[in-house]
């Protein structure tokens, strides 16, 4: 209750209880805090409701902002990273790992690499053919 009556003062201080809504509240949104507050004269429970509704969608929006740029900062891995745990090895932040033959685990990203730009990307018994590594056995 605390709430409604701070933000019935902001719109008192501001002029705005009397000044008509720019949009109608969506039914029924409003009616119980009209007819709680319908025999006290303390605050205009319209405007009240209305000054919250509108906090409420202001914080709506921000949260979703935040949420946004989490997904962005989280990537297309699903919040994932990559480690080698040796040569042949690539591990995710979850444990689970993956032996990355016929090619090298590449240190900069900790993932398997796909193709070989030389015999170096290539795991023991692998070399590099057409970018490929192929067993040299």
């Amino acid at each position: 209750m605390r709430i409604w009556r701070a933000a019935a003062i902001l719109l008192l201080a501001a002029g705005a209880a009397t000044a008509a809504p720019a949009h109608k509240p969506a039914a029924g949104l409003c009616e119980p805090l009209t007819a709680r507050a319908a025999n006290t004269n303390a605050i205009d429970p319209m405007a009240a409701c209305q000054a919250e509704r509108s906090h409420l969608n202001q914080t709506a929006q921000s949260l979703r902002a935040q949420i946004a740029d989490l997904q962005t900062r989280i990537g297309q891995n699903g919040g994932l990273t990559f480690k080698c745990l040796d040569r042949n090895t690539s591990q995710n932040s979850q444990g689970f790992s993956e032996t990355c033959a016929p090619y090298t685990c590449n240190f900069d990203t900790g993932r398997c690499r796909s193709d070989a730009q030389s015999s170096d990307d290539c795991s023991d018994g692998f070399l590099m053919a057409d970018g490929r590594c192929v067993s040299h056995r």
